[in-house]
């Protein structure tokens, strides 16, 4: 949202970007966080629709997909 290339049509006042999972070690434990928008009724009902949902499922632990890897 908030966003013309990719929301053309979006009257926000700013660009609102946040991330959809955090995953990070922190003491020796590992903490993993999910915002699924679909909790949200405030989001817009978009998230509800049956593609969206499925989408959202794939990516509910984005750590155990299948990531390409940065060559150092």
């Amino acid at each position: 949202m908030g966003d013309p290339i990719y929301n053309a049509g979006s009257q926000a006042d700013r660009g609102y970007l946040h991330a959809f999972a955090l995953s990070f070690p922190y003491q020796n434990e590992q903490y993993q966080f999910v915002c699924d928008p679909r909790e949200f009724a405030i989001l817009g009902e978009k998230w509800q629709e049956q593609e969206i949902q499925q989408g959202i499922q794939a990516w509910l632990q984005p750590w155990q997909l299948a990531w390409p890897t940065i060559k150092k």
